[in-house]
């Protein structure tokens, strides 16, 4: 048997307005009162089903000055569960020596949000960047995350590829500007 979409929807439409049609007169007032709000949740999810297991963002000073000791501020996010646990590893470009702070740490399995300050002192204005890296992993899976303090120099850009000037039709349908790919050279 095969139905109509037309005859789904009378057949949907149709019988939610018969029952409208056929409730009793105190449920016609009730369309004037306002609907109660739904209770409040105590367990509100923080997060969305997907996600990193790890996330670091390292922040410090716009600008650094020789001599200096600056304190750079590490945000660390870990969704791990209860089996796996986390390796901070910060790595210091020459030039620059960790004051306070601690240069590696395991922290406990766990999902959770935390802070770490270091204090580097600079003896020599780096052209590299000072690195945490967080690593995490058990039998089932490995990740890593990188979060990096610049120095106050911009982020580097990835070159733009090259466009062609036409545009692509398939079909009727317009893709756009196609993007020039070339094939990869080995060093």
């Amino acid at each position: 048997m095969r139905l109509s979409l037309e005859f789904v929807f009378a057949l949907c439409f149709g019988s939610v307005a018969c029952q409208s049609q056929s409730s009793p007169p105190a449920a016609a007032h009730a369309e004037n009162v306002a609907p109660t709000p739904p209770a409040p949740s105590s367990e509100k999810p923080e997060f969305g089903p997907h996600r990193p297991p790890v996330v670091v963002r390292m922040q410090g000073p716009d600008s650094v000055a020789l001599g200096q000791d600056i304190t750079l501020v590490a945000e660390i996010e870990q969704h791990v569960g209860d089996k796996a646990a986390v390796t901070l590893n910060l790595k210091l470009p020459a030039g620059v020596r960790l004051v306070e702070g601690a240069a590696s740490e395991t922290l406990r399995p766990g999902n959770t949000r935390l802070e770490r300050r270091f204090v580097v002192h600079i003896d020599k204005l780096p052209t590299e960047d000072i690195e945490l890296s967080v690593d995490t992993q058990n039998p089932a899976f490995g990740a890593r995350a990188t979060g990096a303090y610049r120095f106050g120099r911009a982020q580097p850009k990835l070159a733009e590829p090259v466009r062609t000037d036409q545009d692509t039709l398939i079909g009727g349908k317009n893709l756009g500007r196609p993007i020039e790919l070339k094939p990869a050279t080995k060093p």
